[in-house]
């Protein structure tokens, strides 16, 4: 399974500092590995959309066929506006 960054993701990753950066590529690797390691759910009235938790940091993303589609990274407070 391959992971894909939306615009406004990649835009958030870009700001990061390597510590970040490198924490979130660890979970996405992690996510995409059989079996799944990290804490994803599924979201609460959002058919087929799900949240990855990396400490404050809350990676929103969608199953496309064999791809993990990456909508929004953001901190926890702001994930779900």
């Amino acid at each position: 399974m391959r992971f894909k960054l939306s615009p406004e993701a990649k835009k958030y990753i870009v700001k990061q500092d390597s510590v970040t950066v490198k924490r979130i590529y660890e979970a996405l690797r992690g996510i995409t590995q059989e079996p799944p390691k990290g804490d994803a759910k599924e979201l609460q009235g959002e058919s087929g959309k799900y949240r990855l938790r990396v400490g404050d940091l809350r990676i929103l993303f969608m199953l496309d066929g064999d791809n993990l589609v990456i909508t929004k990274i953001s901190p926890r407070g702001q994930a779900y506006k």
